[in-house]
């Protein structure tokens, strides 16, 4: 099997970057097999120069909404990459005028959830899997309280992996993980 990755991210981006300009248009050119796309937590961040979010949550579904559908198109397989929680303490602030934290990221990673779910994709629950496996954890694998570090990418691309194999054939229907099946309602988007 002959397998190319193309790896497009780019650290700061927003889910409004992503649709402006011609970034999602170039992304999907080349006809990909697999989209694994990762927003939320630039999208969530506070601004007091703005008096809010980087991108308002309205705004935000509207946009996954958009890049779902343009990803949909192209017949890929789309996952859903879940965000990992900051630490505040670290991130709040994390830089003069960007602010993270965890309260800030729950209801962008509420909506990606259900939004890759209506929208058929498979979700990474990064979010609830590292909570869960509690506080030391998340510091040990967490470069700086936002980024992950060597560790916390290893811990991402192992579970994506384990997750993208237990769903074999990328061409059959999504399935939900036991993650975000377990316990979690589908809120209103």
């Amino acid at each position: 099997m002959d397998i190319r990755l193309i790896q497009k991210a780019a650290g700061g981006l927003t889910s409004d970057d992503l649709i402006a300009g011609s970034y999602l248009k170039d992304s999907l050119d080349s006809k990909p097999h697999l989209v694994i796309l990762g927003l939320g937590v630039n999208d969530s961040r506070f601004r007091r120069s703005i008096s809010g979010p980087e991108v308002p949550l309205d705004r935000f579904r509207s946009n996954i909404r958009t890049i779902l559908a343009s990803v949909r198109r192209t017949r890929a397989t789309v996952v859903v990459s879940g965000q990992v929680p900051v630490i505040d303490s670290l991130t709040n602030p994390y830089k003069p005028d960007k602010y993270y934290a965890r309260s800030y990221q729950l209801p962008y990673e509420q909506s990606l959830f259900v939004l890759a779910h209506r929208h058929k994709a498979l979700f990474l629950d990064h979010f609830s899997r590292w909570l869960g496996s509690g506080e030391s954890f998340i510091s040990a694998h967490s470069a700086d309280g936002l980024h992950p570090n060597d560790a916390g990418h290893t811990d991402l691309a192992k579970y994506a992996y384990s997750f993208l194999t237990l769903h074999a054939s990328l061409s059959a229907p999504p399935r939900t993980d036991a993650h975000t099946s377990r316990n979690r309602k589908l809120p209103s988007v």
